[in-house]
């Protein structure tokens, strides 16, 4: 079985509502990422700022810091990283914890600080193989569990789609011909 198979097998129904419901009800959504996860909180805040929930996302380590500082428990975090045990990315979760800010981590070991941390905790799956990197597997298991979240998320906005949403489409539509 891939690993793409064997993380949506772990993705619950129960956690996808569980944190789909955080998400919705945030004032923001941030997110976080350092390294090869950087990558995934940049696609997912790609995503997310096409639907009408406020996302913010910081490519710059202490810049992410401070957009951590300014959360609240009103809020909602995004944190991924793969081994779950990066320090940079453990102190912004620090950061988010004192905060009480509602934290989905996304990661690739149980046993991590970060698996510990989140109040919802997603894991990806990425077999090693001697034809691709762990890395490659474990971005691609990311990004899929992105995509559920926003598919539930853009589910839920495309049957009542607010003003928000109808300008966002008009804005993008207006880049293709």
């Amino acid at each position: 079985k891939s690993s793409l198979s064997k993380t949506l097998d772990l993705l619950t129904e129960d956690k996808l509502n569980d944190a789909v419901s955080l998400i919705t009800n945030a004032q923001q959504l941030s997110f976080f990422g350092l390294g090869a996860s950087e990558v995934v909180a940049f696609d997912a805040y790609q995503k997310f700022l096409r639907t009408q929930i406020t996302a913010i996302y910081n490519s710059d380590y202490h810049m992410s810091l401070m957009q951590a500082a300014k959360m609240t428990s009103n809020d909602c975090a995004i944190v991924i990283s793969h081994s779950g045990r990066n320090l940079d990315t453990l102190k912004m979760t620090k950061v988010l914890r004192e905060n009480n800010v509602p934290i989905i981590a996304i990661t690739s070991f149980s046993s991590s600080e970060l698996a510990k941390i989140g109040d919802v905790t997603f894991y990806s799956v990425s077999d090693d193989s001697k034809y691709r990197s762990q890395a490659v597997a474990s971005l691609i298991s990311q990004m899929s569990i992105i995509d559920c979240l926003y598919m539930s998320i853009m589910r839920d906005e495309t049957v009542n789609p607010s003003p928000k949403l109808t300008k966002i489409n008009a804005v993008i539509k207006q880049t293709r011909e």
